[in-house]
């Protein structure tokens, strides 16, 4: 087993390259420039906008001074943001983006000890590279949740496949509180957890699968107190997602509008049959994440709008191990990832000028 030390070191290129990359889509988006006010007040926020700008308002006035919808984002992240910038004199904008980028390599780090573990050194060391380098990964730079989400799910796994009970129930818990999916790793603690866990520990397993929920109820039971209803985040929600949708025919419906010249359409059907397809391929063996991965698309296409699908996949950590995980020469593997890092700087310059919803 590496020392943390040794998974720091692998991790590191991964995460310095990613925010090279992100620098280069703040160019090419000052030269490109923005036709209308969307993208002329995306590109002024910079690393606080989009969801940034939401994130930022909750750390800076709490849920009762930002704007009506605010309570759809969980609160871990910006509360964490909030108690950094006091540190900070105050700049809880640059606290939050230095808790983004400290939880992204923290979060790469714990991945190549997790697939490490799982799988072998070239998955953990290809696994580094494919979080920070995913077409969506420039979020990971940004003032947004995903980093610490990412963050903790892997110590969750990782956790889980260690039988460390006390720590799986506390990520479990922080991420069911950073967003709502997080709750779903309570399937995968339940699983992957039955057969590892004995006699003695039954109760700290139970512990650990129960957490995920606990988060989420904690969040519903204060909207119920501050709110008067405990459905208003998943209101607000669906207010911008629309309702129920079935996602096998939702992801044809996105082929069909993609061939009829939607592209952003087309781009989120393609994606997620990418990353279904990576997923089969690469985690076969593994029936715990590939459950957990499968549970999380199922959610995210559950909707009549998919904007941000690519980031949801981003932040489940199974597809970004599958692709890790991929059969690949090396030499596929960095043509790969050359594709990825340009889809990723295009889908960042979009975003920063307002023709992309990250």
């Amino acid at each position: 087993m590496s020392t943390w030390r040794a998974d720091l070191r692998a991790a590191a290129p991964a995460w310095l390259a990613s925010r090279a990359l992100v620098a280069i889509t703040f160019a090419l988006a000052h030269v490109v420039g923005a036709d209308d006010a969307k993208g002329r007040l995306t590109l002024d926020q910079g690393l606080l906008s989009w969801d940034g700008d939401w994130y930022r308002q909750i750390a800076e006035s709490g849920y009762e001074g930002a704007a009506e919808g605010a309570i759809r984002y969980f609160p871990a992240y910006p509360l964490l943001g909030r108690g950094l910038g006091w540190l900070l004199a105050g700049r809880r904008d640059i606290a939050l983006v230095l808790l983004a980028n400290a939880a992204a390599l923290a979060a790469t780090t714990v991945l190549v000890r997790l697939v490490r573990r799982d799988f072998d050194a070239t998955a953990a060391r290809r696994t580094a590279w494919w979080f920070n380098l995913f077409p969506a990964a420039f979020v990971l730079t940004w003032a947004y949740s995903e980093a610490l989400f990412v963050l903790a799910v892997a110590v969750t796994m990782l956790a889980t496949r260690s039988r460390n009970w006390p720590v799986a129930a506390l990520s479990g818990l922080l991420a069911a509180l950073t967003r709502p999916t997080g709750v779903l790793l309570a399937g995968f603690v339940a699983l992957d957890g039955w057969a590892r866990r004995n006699r003695s520990d039954r109760l700290g397993w139970l512990a650990a699968a129960v957490a995920p929920v606990a988060g989420l109820l904690i969040y519903l039971g204060w909207a119920q107190a501050a709110e008067g209803t405990w459905r208003a985040p998943i209101d607000a929600q669906g207010d911008i997602r629309g309702g129920f949708h079935e996602p096998v025919s939702r992801v044809v419906r996105g082929l069909a509008r993609g061939l009829g010249g939607d592209q952003t359409e087309l781009l989120h059907a393609v994606a997620a049959l990418a990353f279904v397809a990576a997923m089969v391929v690469g985690l076969r063996a593994r029936p715990a994440y590939l459950a957990y991965g499968l549970g999380g698309i199922v959610v995210g296409l559950s909707a009549s709008t998919i904007n941000s699908f690519e980031r949801y996949g981003l932040g489940l950590v199974p597809v970004v191990i599958a692709f890790g995980a991929l059969p690949l020469s090396e030499r596929h593997h960095r043509a790969g990832l050359a594709l990825s890092a340009l889809a990723m700087v295009g889908l960042g310059t979009l975003a920063l000028t307002g023709h992309y919803v990250p």
